[in-house]
């Protein structure tokens, strides 16, 4: 059996940052078993991509991060300065692109310069989904929004070869909350409807501060309570503590869970109803 050389042990006297050279070596690890997989594009996907498309002003500059062709054609002709953003160029797409990977973004753009981000499909194959949407918060303007798409959590997401982040949608909401944004919008809804694992939460988001936000919670939040329900998700909200007057508990309750904006939340598909 092949071995890997043994990695020194960490000095606990040297600086106690990150080993940006470890990081290195993983993902050159990373790059040399990672699976091949080619993703077949059906017309059933253009349903997930209008969702996004229609939530895009006119004329806005931004970027696609996951290479989605549909998208950027149809962007374009609305007359968006998009950019195409994947592993491998495009096909037939002929405004600009960029050939890299999604964590190496922060070097294709300036900070604060793009009007919206289109993610579809990708966030779950990042290996750090924490630092790449801190960057698309970087990248955003301060009216700026990200619109993201990924596949509810199902086990056939979840064990899918190059899938490193597939979470509960609760999990996606902390995510979004942690790194400064909030979500003004929610929605359900497949790109194929006769099968009920193929599921996707689609979120439109906006900047809501600049800074991490490592501790708090919204004053509204997802949760998936039912896991017979495909994609199943309700909203709950902090309670308030019975033992203190209503006065004392309410500032108590707006103090540990700031209201981060009322999301707009609707289902476009649910078990044995066709969207």
């Amino acid at each position: 059996m092949h071995e890997e050389p043994p990695v020194p042990a960490h000095d606990a006297g040297s600086d106690p940052g990150p080993d940006l050279d470890g990081f290195g070596r993983f993902m050159a690890a990373m790059g040399g078993s990672f699976p091949e997989k080619s993703y077949r594009w059906t017309k059933a996907k253009e349903r997930s991509c209008d969702w996004i498309i229609d939530r895009v002003p006119a004329g806005a500059r931004g970027v696609d991060i996951g290479g989605t062709e549909y998208l950027c054609e149809h962007l374009a002709a609305k007359g968006c300065d998009v950019t195409y953003y994947d592993f491998v160029p495009p096909r037939t797409f002929p405004g600009p692109a960029i050939t890299d990977d999604m964590f190496n973004v922060l070097r294709h753009f300036e900070p604060r310069s793009l009007d919206f981000i289109a993610t579809r499909h990708t966030l779950e194959h990042s290996f750090v989904p924490m630092y790449q949407l801190w960057a698309y918060n970087q990248l955003l303007a301060d009216d700026g929004r990200l619109l993201v798409t990924v596949p509810a959590y199902h086990d056939r997401w979840v064990w899918m070869t190059t899938h490193f982040h597939c979470v509960p949608p609760d999990s996606w909401h902390m995510l979004f909350h942690r790194t400064g944004f909030r979500v003004q919008e929610f929605e359900i809804g497949t790109w194929k409807r006769n099968q009920p694992e193929f599921v996707e939460h689609r979120f439109l988001l906006r900047v809501d501060s600049r800074k991490l936000r490592l501790t708090g919670r919204p004053a509204r939040t997802l949760r998936t309570p039912d896991a017979s329900l495909p994609g199943g998700w309700a909203i709950t909200k902090p309670e308030l503590d019975p033992d203190l007057p209503l006065e004392v508990a309410t500032a108590r309750m707006l103090a540990e869970h700031p209201p981060t904006g009322r999301a707009t939340m609707r289902r476009s598909w649910r078990p044995g109803r066709r969207a």
